[in-house]
């Protein structure tokens, strides 16, 4: 899996690009969060607590079936 850093990239004239890294509004603070960040045609996904940690990156493709397939919270702790 790739690395993709939050800085690093630069547009056509040199300006640098950075990832603006969202988080769910239903997440409240000091919960399991992921957050979620949309760079260069893909979506980015990582830890809240771990922003440095590994990250999932997703081509559209990809991340439509992974949201299609992850079970809702009343699925989950049925």
């Amino acid at each position: 899996m790739p690395d993709f850093p939050d800085h690093g990239v630069t547009d056509g004239e040199g300006v640098m690009i950075k990832r603006k890294w969202q988080k769910s509004s239903r997440s409240a603070s000091g919960c399991n969060c992921l957050e979620v960040a949309i760079f260069l045609n893909r979506i980015n996904v990582r830890d809240s607590k771990c922003p440095s940690g590994l990250q999932l990156s997703f081509n559209v493709v990809a991340w439509r079936n992974f949201v299609r397939n992850v079970p809702s919270v009343d699925e989950a702790y049925a």
